[in-house]
């Protein structure tokens, strides 16, 4: 490890934050610069079934990944140990966990935005996410929301990201990137069960030294979420909906729970003595503050 960093490990994760903070401006700006454009010179293709999600993608790749992977290049990657492969007993255990999680930190995450709203004067909040959805048709919604998306986001997140920070351990690598993957969704709908999922597939990653199971169980969930939750409309289909909801959770916490005195975290190659600075310092706090301000300005939309 370099001795600069090791000296000073603030400066490392400063630069990640920065990192994560140039990408998402270059993103947002990307996409406030292109639907401008669009929206002045060609209105019918904003309005298409394709455009947002494809728009999104392409950013996504041909912007934000190369931003982000030039601002933490000079970042040293963290040592990995050889690929270790799960069972498919395994897998399905990690995928219910992952459910449960998810739809218990949804329920929390709707409670919240339902006192939000009535503190707004508000019946609900907006949901950009539902509201793309809606416009989008079901081909889009299958190939971005339940493929391409997926594997985008396991690049940013679970690869380059935690092979940088996994030299300060494994709690601080889940719980960082865990962190700014709900944050990156710029939606307080979405931020609480996408920080749940990222920690889970955060720590998938580090026990397997691959990101491939954790695309595959990111690609799962989304297509739960993107092609049969909005078909819920159905009695028939929102009761079976319902039953797995329940199911899912009380298998996965009971998995968990059996599980959790197996639970490992390892020690990094750099120890941080003072805790604040792996939330406190430029890069973060820039990000952070990038992404609450968005999440704030969607809250106040009408």
């Amino acid at each position: 490890m370099d001795q600069h960093y090791e000296d000073r490990p603030d400066k490392l994760l400063s630069r990640i934050g920065l990192g994560l903070f140039l990408m998402t401006l270059a993103i947002l700006g990307s996409q406030i610069a292109i639907d401008s454009l669009i929206i002045s010179f060609f209105p019918e293709v904003s309005k298409s079934g394709w455009y947002a999600f494809s728009v999104t993608g392409i950013i996504m790749l041909g912007i934000g990944i190369p931003v982000l992977s030039a601002v933490i290049k000079g970042v040293p990657s963290s040592k990995r140990g050889e690929e270790v492969r799960l069972t498919v007993k395994q897998f399905l255990g990690y995928f219910l966990v992952c459910t449960a999680f998810m739809y218990i930190a949804n329920i929390l995450g709707t409670m919240i935005n339902m006192q939000i709203a009535s503190l707004l004067g508000k019946e609900t909040l907006v949901n950009p996410l539902e509201e793309v959805i809606e416009r989008s048709n079901l081909f889009i919604l299958f190939l971005y929301g339940s493929i391409i998306g997926p594997i985008l986001e396991e690049i940013i997140f679970r690869k380059l990201l935690l092979d940088k920070l996994r030299s300060f351990g494994d709690l601080p690598a889940i719980l960082l990137t865990g962190f700014a993957f709900g944050l990156f969704h710029m939606n307080l709908q979405q931020f609480f069960y996408a920080t749940v999922l990222g920690f889970v597939f955060a720590y998938v990653t580090i026990r397997t030294n691959t990101v491939r199971y954790a695309i595959i169980l990111h690609i799962m969930v989304n297509f739960i979420g993107f092609m049969v939750a909005p078909f819920t409309n159905n009695e028939s289909i929102l009761a079976v909906f319902g039953l797995w909801v329940i199911l899912a959770i009380i298998t996965g916490m009971i998995l968990f729970f059996r599980k959790a005195k197996e639970l490992v975290f390892e020690k990094g190659e750099i120890e941080v003595e003072n805790k604040i600075l792996y939330v406190i310092n430029v890069g973060t706090v820039l990000f952070i503050a990038l992404c609450v301000f968005w999440i704030g300005l969607m809250l106040l939309v009408p």
